[in-house]
């Protein structure tokens, strides 16, 4: 499939970098909506007692290769 045809490719230098963020973030909730657009990926969430928030923001320029559609 052509990258043009794709929603989003996103290649990470270090898979083992990305791996954690998602581990740390799964301690506190097991839910964890992505926001993909052409800034980047955006994780919002809330833990299932709705007191501790998680905000985070992986720019599209710490990613090897980053494309999405409008």
């Amino acid at each position: 499939m052509k990258e043009q045809e794709k929603g989003f490719v996103a290649s990470f230098s270090s898979g083992r970098q990305l791996f954690w963020l998602f581990k740390i973030v799964s301690v506190v909730t097991r839910y964890v909506p992505l926001t993909i657009n052409e800034n980047g990926i955006e994780i919002r969430a809330l833990d299932d007692s709705h007191t501790c928030m998680i905000e985070l923001l992986i720019p599209k320029d710490a990613f090897f290769e980053f494309f999405t559609k409008k």
